[in-house]
């Protein structure tokens, strides 16, 4: 939350390590005018699910190779190596997507 601008907004998708441990500057949250938005998909059912994908899909995808947005990819690994890749994604230490390749 340090990293937004006066007016930012944030937008959590969910918590891959839980809720514990998390500190949240109110000070900075409140003089920053910044915005905090929170979901997971988790709960919702495969209709809603369905419908946030389609959304992103229409909305965000051709940006992708349109206005050059880049996803962030913290590692690939072989399909082969997917433990391996679940282990670096459990351990917290992830920035970004983790992605396994098929070779293809």
């Amino acid at each position: 939350m340090l990293s937004l601008a006066n007016g930012g907004r944030l937008v959590q998708v969910g918590l891959l390590g839980g809720a514990e441990g998390a500190n949240l500057p109110l000070e900075r949250l409140l003089y920053g005018h910044l915005q905090i938005i929170g979901t997971v998909m988790k709960s919702r059912t495969p209709e809603v699910k369905r419908q946030m994908v389609a959304r992103f899909a229409e909305r965000w995808l051709p940006g992708f190779t349109e206005s050059g947005l880049v996803p962030v990819v913290d590692s690939v690994y072989p399909l082969a190596q997917a433990a391996d890749a679940h282990r670096r994604m459990e351990s917290n230490q992830s920035v970004g997507k983790i992605i396994l390749s098929t070779g293809a």
